[in-house]
């Protein structure tokens, strides 16, 4: 593959752009105490344009090598191999042969199809990621909301396929062999909420979705996004092979989903006496079940019309990261 030839490194780039901070050839803490404050400015100005270019560029790179990975198992396991290559023999001055020897060795586990799934999901989460970087418009967010939806389906989809190889996706995708090879771990910064982790259906809902719609007020999408998660985090309750992870999403988690659906539709919409009959309801199906006490205090002061203080909801169910 050519993903070698991406593999210069921001370090790399940035020598030459770090001279920028050198005024008449010495050293920025070498300039005299009366150099003018306005020079220094001008040339701080020059150097942030410069990383921000030169991190743009690293950026874009990894797009095009991502994309090209996420087309299918195989090629995810192929720009996997040369990352590792890079970053854990090449960068680390060890031999050709001890890569090889990896490579045949204990890097055959990796060719797993179980596996291979999970490294082709990382590097879509992982191009999400780098999308989520640069998202500043209501458009940008819409669009991520989008990706993220897809990717979900994707996952929900390969769900048995990951049964034993969800290690990938649990850990940080920055932590990843994609990221440190492309120097994501050091230059990639989200601006919008993000969860890292690309293996869980709800953290993903909880941390990125979910709150890119309330900063709209969007219920229609709000709704919408409650009722597909809710599904799919009950689907992959459902495909585990222990039959008490399906009965514990219905009875412990379930509940706290319904809830969250509940307060968002009293918060974004405009029906709030069918949303709190909703969420009263929850509470009378499930008083006899688990300490409700904090979604009683909760519901409270919506009614009021004030915020729910944190600690009034922490004997409240809340929704569990999937699987």
């Amino acid at each position: 593959m050519k993903t070698r030839l991406l593999s210069c490194t921001i370090r790399f780039t940035l020598l030459p752009i770090l001279a920028l901070s050198l005024v008449g050839g010495a050293p920025l803490h070498a300039q005299d105490a009366t150099a003018d404050l306005a020079k220094l400015i001008e040339q701080l100005d020059k150097l942030e344009e410069g990383l921000s270019a030169a991190k743009n560029k690293n950026n874009a790179s990894a797009v095009v090598a991502l994309t090209a990975a996420m087309g299918n198992d195989g090629k995810a396991l192929e720009l996997y191999f040369d990352c590792m290559h890079e970053i854990e023999f090449k960068e680390k001055g060890r031999k050709e042969s001890e890569f090889r020897d990896w490579r045949e060795g204990p890097g055959k586990k990796m060719r797993e199809a179980g596996v291979a799934r999970a490294l082709r999901l990382q590097c879509a989460y992982l191009l999400l990621s780098i999308k989520a970087g640069s998202a500043k418009t209501d458009a940008d967010r819409a669009e991520l909301v989008t990706g993220l939806g897809n990717y979900l389906n994707d996952l929900v989809a390969s769900t048995k396929d990951l049964a034993s190889a969800r290690g990938p996706l649990n850990e940080s995708v920055l932590k990843s062999a994609y990221a440190r090879h492309f120097k994501l771990d050091v230059s990639l910064k989200t601006t919008v909420p993000w969860s890292e982790r690309a293996g869980s259906v709800g953290e993903i809902y909880e941390k990125s979705i979910l709150p890119m719609l309330r900063e709209k007020k969007d219920l229609a999408g709000l709704s919408a996004a409650w009722t597909k998660r809710i599904t799919q985090e009950g689907m992959v309750a459902a495909a585990d092979s222990n039959d008490v992870a399906e009965k514990n999403f219905k009875e412990k988690h379930l509940p706290g989903l319904q809830w969250g659906q509940a307060k968002d539709a009293f918060t974004y919409g405009t029906n709030k006496g069918a949303a709190g009959t909703a969420m009263l309801r929850l509470i009378q199906e499930n008083a006899a079940r688990f300490d409700t006490t904090g979604w009683i205090n909760e519901l409270r002061q919506l009614l009021l019309g004030k915020p729910a203080a944190a600690e009034e909801t922490a004997d409240a169910p809340a929704p569990e990261a999937a699987k």
